[in-house]
């Protein structure tokens, strides 16, 4: 080559060259666009699919509305999630449907014609649930009917008197109140102590120095009354309804909402999404958890009333066995301890759906307790609460299905309550909208059904009458 000729660059080395210049500019480009260039947008993004956030979109969308639900897991239905095990529809979450008489769900179980199970645990009168019990002492002997109903006087003496000297202090207070001022026998305190802890600290999903009469007191507007009914082919039946026509994105787990501006921000794991308006479903234990980041902080009050109210932890064990051994026809069967202890509750199945089946109940400490377990040792430990009962009989355990709600990621908890020294009016600011962009739903945000199904669904359709009144 001669000194004064120069290399020339091919034609491909000049294609590569223009290629390389022009991804680097799409590369540039798209991290300087403006966010709203990269993010779907609806009027309205729900942010967990459980009930109360399918009952919201169900009626937005039925008002033309675009909406969108993220829902963190691979499933709708939240704390409603209904396996069929052996031909047992097998309730992980959610199981009855409290108050069969004017329940919120009561049209959809007649138009679908939902069968129902109903059964002797009320829903306005706990010590109902003892009409149906086989109770045993710590000797594995049972109690008489005499004896059982002698205890039921013993409980409504007891409420009457917590209403009339502790109505906001811990029921365990009130309780050593109430022992003293009767000056009750070791026995008589050790039966009403557990009974005490069946009626309240099921329904409440902690101890009884956690709440208090007065967390009952959200209940008393609820229109719901009477029985309690299960779900012969499961609570799902609920959920899949409410599903019908949502739009649902899975696996989005939502880290931080910037409701600062219109349109509102919505980051996830997975993306972004923008939106008019945001419903906040998700349960409480994530709220408390801060596992969204609010910008701006929500306000004081809210954030109060977070961090007050507080989240039970309730569990199951599903037992299978090849024979039904105990007493067939009682609703309950339970134990009276020979000391003060945790108490367990085990409902029996075979009474309605005619399979050998219990489902023995863990909750507050308790439940925080054996969810440390494996299963195999849960299992164990079930049997030996069993054994405790029915010591001659031989017990051959084929399955058994068990949840861990308070290992959950997306829910941290099983239900809400209103903890003793607390006011409903923290219920009411959770369920309050903020700057007319943020509403809130799920059953923490019920102001007379917390804890319960039919709670979420109705606080879903608030929270959707709410954005539609402020869009």
């Amino acid at each position: 080559m001669n000194s004064d000729q120069q290399k020339t660059p091919s034609n491909t080395e000049s294609t590569k060259c223009v290629i390389s210049k022009y991804f680097l500019f799409l590369v540039i480009s798209f991290f300087y666009l403006p966010f709203s260039c990269i993010a779907a947008q609806y009027d309205v993004v729900v942010v967990s699919g459980g009930v109360a956030g399918l009952s919201a979109a169900k009626a937005l969308m039925e008002q033309q509305k675009k909406v969108l639900v993220l829902e963190a897991s691979n499933r709708v239905g939240g704390r409603v999630w209904t396996k069929q095990v052996k031909g047992v529809p097998v309730e992980l979450g959610a199981a009855w449907l409290h108050g069969v008489n004017d329940n919120p769900l009561s049209n959809l179980v007649k138009q679908h014609r939902w069968q129902l199970i109903k059964n002797h645990y009320h829903y306005s009168d706990y010590t109902q649930l003892m009409n149906s019990m086989a109770l045993y002492d710590s000797h594995g002997k049972r109690l008489s009917d005499k004896q059982v109903e002698h205890l039921k006087k013993q409980v409504i003496q007891f409420e009457d008197f917590a209403k009339a000297h502790a109505p906001d202090k811990p029921l365990l207070q009130a309780f050593h109140q109430y022992c003293a001022a009767k000056s009750l026998s070791l026995s008589e305190q050790v039966q009403l102590r557990y009974i005490l802890d069946v009626l309240y600290t099921y329904e409440f999903a902690a101890n009884l120095s956690d709440v208090s009469l007065n967390s009952d007191a959200p209940y008393e507007q609820d229109s719901a009354n009477g029985i309690n009914a299960l779900w012969k082919q499961g609570f799902q039946q609920v959920v899949n309804d409410l599903a019908i026509g949502v739009s649902v994105n899975y696996g989005q787990i939502v880290t931080s909402i910037d409701y600062s501006k219109q349109p509102i921000k919505i980051h996830t794991s997975q993306s972004n999404y923008l939106a008019d308006a945001v419903v906040v479903a998700v349960p409480l234990g994530i709220l408390k958890a801060q596992k969204i980041q609010f910008t701006p902080k929500l306000p004081k009050a809210k954030r109060q009333a977070i961090q007050a109210l507080q989240m039970g932890l309730y569990n199951k064990i599903y037992l299978f066995f090849d024979k039904a051994f105990w007493d067939k026809e009682s609703e309950w069967l339970l134990q009276i301890p020979n000391k003060p202890s945790k108490a367990i509750t085990v409902f029996n199945l075979y009474k309605y759906l005619n399979k050998p089946v219990l489902v023995m109940f863990t909750s507050g400490k308790l439940a925080q307790k054996i969810e440390k377990l494996d299963d195999k040792k849960t299992e164990l430990w079930a049997l030996q609460q069993l054994k405790a009962m029915y010591p001659n009989e031989t017990m051959q355990l084929k399955d058994s299905v068990i949840t861990r709600w308070g290992q959950s990621k997306f829910v941290l908890g099983s239900y809400s309550y209103l903890p003793a020294h607390v006011s409903p009016d923290a219920i009411k600011q959770l369920s309050l909208p903020v700057a007319g962009r943020l509403f809130f739903a799920g059953e923490a945000t019920s102001m007379h059904a917390p804890s319960t199904v039919h709670g979420a669904y109705t606080s879903g359709l608030r929270a959707a009458k709410q954005v539609l009144q402020n869009l």
